[in-house]
């Protein structure tokens, strides 16, 4: 096949014809030709090649050397003549044939912005350009060469990582070290990145490479932005690594990672904002926001967390309580800490001559007591405050929660809320959801079920490959690519010795048992009666069964698919035998 290919990342070669050409005689010869294919896109003149290629010469005996090497080219290899375009001014590469050239596709695919074209690019950078010529427009070239693929590694990393890829970003943050030994950024996002991968072991081993390294070259040791990280990374004998909910790895989501990770920048950009993740119970709320604080905190961001629960609802400001008990106490003036002793009483106990609070009284006081609190909160900033299960929160909660949201500080604040779809929040969660999302305070992301794909890859990373095409089909089916419900049936599937078909465990039964039952009677007569017929049913078929206007089925219907329990026919799968089509099926 005509054409011509050059390579000259990590080693020569050319191709001309299929026939391998790369013991060209004569050392200008090569760097003629590399020179041609450098400047393929901007053709350059005879001029700035003899410039290029005899520096200490005049310009007539350059001109004159240019001529004698051309010609010499030309009787060594006759074939390169085609590819070449010769004029009285110019020398160029004849674009009109086939040519290829690797650093052209690397500065092409350099230039990207997606994983593939990153990952091509850095497979096209075998090496440092022509190594073993010292030509000074060819060390410039190969500095460039050099820094874009530092940055194609940066900018590839940061991708994996956002898509939670963690083993795949230290391979390529490996090879940054191996280009820039001394970049101590690079050693913080390995440190990071093998947190992020349940490896404190890699951790440390990164962390006193950088030490011996940085005490071998330079005499120094890390920065205090390092240390800090790495205390943070370690800390507790495991630090974030023990916070982790699961050894299984968080699945799918990336969708919902990139709108986590936006929000984060505004946060930095200013502006408080409110993140609820919502859905049903088991569809993992709580462990993408548990992941998401373990990335913050690798980040060597601060974060607290604190949770809502049913029975303690009536509690107020519980989980206020938690977030300040997590956090580390600040330098504050005896008045702020006499404010924070209203839930934090130890504190009188730490400072004996503290002031006990008074009463709150007056509207002023309780805004000198949030005052307060804000400020040992945002004391920490950059911080990330959770909040799980808010549909159970107390209304106290919620008032300084919308209070902090509407704060004028600049401090950069993002607040992390779940919530139960298949709950009923109360109306003072509900209130202060609508004011924010009036407001534009509020970023909403409902997590849908597992993909039959993504179920898959679930089941392999929580029981191994051992599952066969038919029975991953059949999960599938039975969970509804709920996660909670795949790995509990996983688990029991597993008990029994990976015999028989699969059945939903008595977790996931447990779970749509209670939704059941706070359920009313009529709703609940619905609901049966929908199971019982175990296929899509038309609201024309309920209405002559129920005896019932279909106002009032829709209208029950619909409270049903608000709470999860029922879904229209066509939608994703479910767990439940509970289908209703608004249309009859016609058979």
């Amino acid at each position: 096949m005509a054409g011509c290919s050059f390579r000259l990342l990590g080693s020569l070669k050319i191709t001309l014809d299929d026939e391998d050409l790369s013991e060209i005689p004569g050392k200008k010869s090569t760097l003629l030709l590399a020179y041609l294919i450098l400047a393929f896109d901007a053709p350059p003149s005879r001029k700035q090649i003899a410039f290029h290629l005899w520096p200490d010469s005049t310009e007539k005996q350059a001109l004159s050397n240019l001529r004698k090497l051309l010609h010499d080219l030309r009787i060594s290899v006759p074939r390169i003549d085609r590819y070449l375009k010769i004029t009285h001014a110019s020398i160029h590469l004849n674009c009109e044939l086939p040519f290829y050239s690797d650093v052209r596709e690397f500065e092409q695919a350099a230039q990207g912005t997606t994983a593939y074209e990153l990952r091509r690019a850095e497979e096209l950078y075998r090496g440092e350009l022509l190594p073993g010529y010292g030509e000074e427009w060819l060390t410039v070239k190969r500095e460039q060469l050099a820094q874009t693929y530092l940055t194609t590694l940066d900018k590839l990393v940061v991708i994996l990582e956002r898509q939670r890829e963690y083993a795949s970003a230290l391979l390529f943050s490996h090879k940054q070290l191996v280009q820039d030994p001394l970049r101590e950024e690079t050693y913080r996002t390995v440190m990071r990145l093998y947190a992020s991968n349940k490896d404190i072991a890699g951790v440390v081993q990164s962390y006193r490479k950088l030490c011996d390294v940085l005490q071998a070259e330079l005499g120094i040791a890390p920065s205090e932005e390092t240390l800090h990280l790495y205390e943070m990374l370690t800390k507790n004998g495991g630090g974030i690594l023990t916070a982790l909910p699961s050894k299984v790895p968080l699945i799918g989501r990336i969708g919902e990672w990139e709108i986590l990770l936006s929000a984060w920048r505004q946060i930095a950009a200013g502006g408080n904002t409110l993140l609820l993740l919502k859905g049903e119970s088991g569809i993992g709320k709580s462990r993408l926001a548990q992941e998401f604080k373990v990335y913050l905190e690798s980040l060597g961001v601060q974060t607290a967390f604190a949770g809502c629960y049913p029975s303690v609802r009536s509690l107020s400001y519980t989980p206020v309580t938690n977030w300040l008990r997590s956090l580390p106490l600040p330098k504050l003036g005896s008045v702020w800490l006499t404010e924070l002793a209203r839930l934090l009483p130890e504190l009188l106990e730490r400072y004996p001559g503290l002031s006990k609070p008074s009463p709150i009284q007056e509207k002023w006081q309780l805004n000198q007591w949030y005052e307060a609190i804000e400020r040992m909160l945002l004391a920490s900033e950059p911080l990330m405050l959770l909040l799980d299960d808010i549909q159970w929160s107390d209304e106290e909660t919620l008032q300084l929660l919308s209070y902090l949201i509407r704060s004028d500080s600049k401090a950069e604040l993002l607040m992390v809320a779940t919530m139960r779809t298949d709950e009923d929040a109360v109306d003072a969660v509900m209130n202060v959801l609508n004011e924010l999302r009036t407001e534009r305070r509020l970023i909403e992301i409902e997590l849908a079920p597992l993909s039959r794909d993504e179920t898959n890859r679930l089941a392999v990373a929580t029981i191994g490959d051992v599952l066969e095409d038919r029975h991953s089909s059949d999960l599938y089916a039975e969970t509804g690519g709920n996660p909670l419900f795949i790995v509990e049936t996983l688990r029991e599937w597993q008990t029994s010795g990976h015999s028989g078909e699969f059945h939903l465990s008595q977790v996931a039964r447990s779970v749509i048992k209670n939704r059941l039952n706070r359920l009313s009677p009529a709703i609940r007569q619905l609901v049966s009666i929908i199971a019982a017929v175990g296929r899509p049913v038309s609201v024309g078929q309920l209405m002559m069964v129920m005896d019932m206007e279909e106002e009032g089925i829709l209208a029950r219907a619909e409270q049903l698919v608000q709470l999860k329990v029922l879904q229209e026919a066509g939608t994703a799968n479910t767990p439940l035998p509970m289908i209703l089509s608004r249309k009859p099926r016609i058979s």
